[in-house]
């Protein structure tokens, strides 16, 4: 075995499964019993899983193994059982992960369409490699924010519909941010990391930007800064009484973002979720359209061009800023969408 980020408690044999690697195995999850409290949250689980016990549960009807003994147990068929870990509540009472309470608010809950259904789908297989095939076996992909999982949760639409435009001119422009797949927000678990952005910007034929075209603020809302990227000194790996200030987007200025923003005692951007007491957020609701406009101030010196106007989408799971005082790999930048329109700019 070796130790994360450097290799260090990973297992580095080639065969390996990935998920694995993750530190959530086999056994936690099918030696779980019960659920201490009513809600699950703070990873209360009751586990039988001692010297003298080796009973494994799951929703499978008849199960049998010559390993261990096996139960049928209904909690597996519930989101519930996600919930004992993707709920957290910190010492301050804020809910700091909440993806499973984000779930039960959702058309999702009121149609008994669970988790297991997007993350873990069902499919013909075996569950064991001495079992039968079964018709319905849940796999355990377990696809999420650390994959390709996030291409195509949301679709950008750019709503522009005019072939021709004359540079020195502003045009206005509508881009909406809609269809969310997620049965949660989006994006959702360690929240204080994890970002959602819109970058609209326009291209020559070879993909490179010629204009950067940022959001517009609203001075209606006091906290639309926030969802706006910035790089400013102003987020903190820990407390800020702690820490060194850091850039807290990292991403190019202007964007609008889709995130929760942690603060602390001190009202300063933390990505340390057990000093957060209050969270401000604008993450995507599932099945909400978002409406954006933004205005196109057509420069001067491309008269005469055919130009690309371009809105995308992208996740991270963490500002490269914070990876950087992790001393980590940064995070992947992973499309979700994009849109984009041939325009030609005419001398005004």
């Amino acid at each position: 075995m070796s130790r994360c980020p450097t290799g260090k408690y990973r297992n580095t044999i080639a065969a390996a499964k990935h998920n694995a690697d993750r530190g959530v195995f086999c056994d936690f999850c099918h030696s779980i019993e019960n659920i201490a409290d009513r809600q699950p949250f703070n990873h209360n689980y009751i586990s039988d899983a001692r010297p003298g016990r080796n009973t494994k549960r799951a929703d499978l009807e008849f199960p049998w193994s010559p390993y261990h003994d096996t139960q049928v147990s209904e909690l597996f068929e519930t989101a519930d059982l996600c919930g004992i870990c993707h709920n957290e509540k910190n010492p301050l009472g804020v809910w700091v992960k909440a993806t499973h309470r984000e779930w039960s608010d959702t058309m999702y809950a009121e149609r008994d369409i669970v988790c297991q259904h997007c993350h873990m789908p069902p499919r013909q297989s075996k569950p064991a490699k001495m079992g039968p095939v079964r018709d319905w076996n849940h796999g355990h992909w377990f696809g999420g924010g650390f994959t390709g999982f996030v291409e195509g949760a949301a679709k950008v639409r750019l709503c522009f519909h005019e072939g021709n435009v004359g540079a020195g001119t502003t045009v206005p422009l509508q881009i909406t941010v809609g269809d969310i797949a997620t049965g949660h927000l989006f994006p959702t678990g360690a929240t204080e990391e994890r970002d959602v952005w819109l970058h609209v910007a326009v291209y020559d034929r070879q993909g490179n930007e010629l204009q950067h075209i940022p959001v517009p603020p609203n001075p209606a809302d006091p906290n639309d800064r926030y969802f706006i990227t910035s790089n400013r000194l102003e987020a903190y790996p820990s407390h800020s009484s702690y820490s060194k200030a850091i850039a807290r987007d990292a991403l190019p200025e202007g964007n609008r973002i889709y995130q929760d923003v942690f603060l602390d005692s001190n009202g300063n951007v933390i990505f340390g979720q057990w000093y957060a007491v209050r969270i401000i957020g604008n993450c995507l609701e599932p099945g909400e359209t978002r409406t954006e406009k933004y205005f196109w101030k057509v420069p001067q010196d491309l008269a005469g061009k055919q130009v690309y106007l371009r809105a995308t989408l992208w996740y991270r799971r963490m500002a490269d800023s914070h990876a950087e005082v992790l001393g980590i790999d940064k995070r992947p930048h992973l499309l979700v969408s994009q849109d984009e329109k041939i325009v030609q700019i005419a001398a005004h």
